[in-house]
């Protein structure tokens, strides 16, 4: 669900749990971030580390998971290794994006 701040108003968030609730003065909305981080057998290059440390200094709760089976890792469309995935979207893929770049995704995602 991608929410627009112009639209609701003013957002704050509260951390509970695997889930982030988002209030405004119109609604509630809950949802759960799920992040991925698909690698290859051998390293992440510091993919999972980096997208904690992300998740750690926004404040937010999230499940990251780090997938090495191929196959999964193949039904996502991903070919080349490391990726992120958030919410089953493939937001990179064959890089380590940036802490900034990586901060951008999860807010994509929140609709902020």
């Amino acid at each position: 669900m991608s929410l627009q701040p112009g639209i609701l108003g003013t957002i704050d968030f509260l951390a509970v749990g695997h889930k982030v609730l988002l209030f405004s003065k119109y609604e509630r909305v809950e949802f759960s971030m799920n992040i991925k981080v698909l690698v290859s057998c051998c390293s992440d290059y510091g993919l999972k580390e980096k997208t904690d440390e992300v998740i750690k200094e926004i404040g937010i709760v999230a499940t990251v998971e780090k997938v090495k089976d191929m196959e999964t890792i193949m039904a996502y469309g991903v070919m080349k290794a490391p990726a992120i995935v958030i919410n089953e979207k493939v937001k990179s893929m064959g890089r380590v994006p940036s802490k900034d770049e990586i901060k951008k995704y999860i807010q994509d995602e929140m609709g902020v």
